[in-house]
């Protein structure tokens, strides 16, 4: 232990806490996934074209997509929305009574009229 506190001293390392008999669960496994040569090819090949996307949809040359997965119900506050354009439904009436477009910070900008 006094080898562990001269080797923060020495490099300026700041101890914060106290040590303690019993760690914490760690919060994530590791789990060691082997890929071959051709399937980690193909995952940065999907990479690329992804970023690809995501760069041309930034810049207004393709219109963005809907990817739907598991989590939507309860992390997405589109989820209703997207339902019913899944439906084929018309979703300007949802659209007007969820959700309401506004600028947070327009009593604290200087105005353009003036």
């Amino acid at each position: 232990m006094e080898d562990m506190k001269k080797a923060t001293d020495a490099a300026g390392v700041i101890v914060l806490g106290s040590r303690s008999k019993i760690q914490p669960a760690s919060l994530y496994q590791r789990h060691i996934i082997w890929r071959t040569r051709p399937e980690r090819r193909a995952q940065l090949l999907r990479i690329q074209d992804e970023a690809l996307h995501m760069e041309m949809v930034r810049q207004g040359l393709l219109t963005p997509t809907k990817n739907p997965t598991f989590n939507c119900r309860w992390d997405c506050e589109f989820y209703g929305m997207c339902e019913l354009d899944e439906q084929q439904a018309d979703t300007t009436e949802f659209k007007s009574l969820q959700f309401r477009v506004e600028d947070p910070y327009a009593d604290h900008r200087k105005s353009t009229d003036e």
